[in-house]
């Protein structure tokens, strides 16, 4: 026991600001610290995470929940596209102290945000029989408010979600055999999020950008005859993607104009620079490729913000 604190005051393999491609790190390292960072910045920002109670936010759920109702007579893929556009374009975006790279998951630091579409009968049975304010472990402290707004929120998904769609094809005993019917069958990571396991082709989108992914859409768009089988469910296919490019470019310049504001008010002369970079970042890669290693992280960093804010999908890798 002894020894096992003296790891976790002193690892003995601690990060440098640069390693060799091919260091062998061993085995939960930077979990063995309070400082797992080389950068000073970086462990503040960890700590202050840290110390912040985790949380539910209810903005996401209430502004996908008003877009399946406004939107309920298109295509299904093109509502989804008007949905999203609409979760990033309208709720509230911030940026902390100390912050280089921008951008979170449509709810504040260190709170959920809640998937509806997916799954949310089982959170309002936690809210109402086992609060997550009482766990010893993975302790939640949501306001009353918040579990006002989604018990509000519940009745409208209710035979509507991807978790009841996929036990309406489980026989009886299927469903007595699955999690979901308390039994050994766990499935739950594919009924309760999005698709996960996944690397996005980043490569591609440092490489072109989100502007040069639009060009391929509407290039491919031009080519669609809808007259021809498919053609209409290929050209509602890509009139969402462009959707969702529009959304994306909002979302990224809403950043961007919110670190200029920032910068503006600023008095310390060096966050005021920071501030003004980080917006000119903005600026750069809501349409086009990033021009040098700092818009290249914020580009992957916003991808990978937006898989999630859709879909909530398990272990979606950076890569490597």
């Amino acid at each position: 026991m002894e020894a096992n604190r003296d790891v976790l005051k002193a690892p003995q393999n601690p990060p440098l600001a640069v390693e060799p491609w091919d260091k062998e790190w061993g085995i939960g390292i930077s979990g063995l610290t309070g400082e797992p960072s080389p950068f000073p910045r970086v462990n503040k920002l960890l700590k202050w995470l840290k110390d912040t109670d985790s949380g539910c936010d209810e903005t996401r759920a209430r502004i996908v929940t008003g877009g399946f109702e406004k939107y309920a007579a298109y295509a299904q893929n093109i509502k989804w596209a008007l949905t999203l556009r609409d979760v990033l374009s309208d709720y509230p975006i911030r940026i902390w102290p100390d912050e280089l790279l921008v951008g979170e998951l449509a709810a504040p630091p260190n709170c959920a945000p809640v998937y509806p579409e997916f799954s949310i009968d089982w959170l309002i049975e936690e809210f109402d029989e086992r609060p997550m304010e009482d766990r010893k472990n993975d302790r939640y402290v949501i306001s009353g408010e918040t579990k006002n707004a989604l018990r509000a929120l519940a009745p409208k998904w209710k035979g509507r979600t991807v978790s009841e769609a996929g036990l309406s094809n489980y026989t009886e005993k299927e469903r007595q055999g699955s999690h979901l019917g308390k039994g050994v069958l766990l499935e739950s990571l594919f009924l309760y999020a999005g698709v996960g396991h996944i690397c996005v082709d980043y490569a591609k989108l440092l490489r072109v950008g989100f502007g040069g992914i639009r060009a391929e859409v509407r290039e491919r768009m031009a080519e669609v005859d809808a007259a021809l089988p498919g053609g209409v469910e290929r050209s509602e296919f890509y009139r969402a993607e462009l959707i969702m490019l529009d959304g994306v470019k909002i979302w990224i310049e809403r950043y961007g104009e919110l670190a200029a504001e920032m910068a503006e008010a600023e008095t310390d002369l060096v966050r005021k620079s920071e501030l003004l970079t980080i917006a000119a970042n903005c600026r750069q890669i809501a349409e086009g490729p990033p021009q040098d290693f700092w818009q290249a992280v914020q580009l992957w960093q916003f991808a990978t913000m937006l898989i999630i804010i859709e879909a909530n999908g398990h272990s979606v890798t950076y890569g490597r």
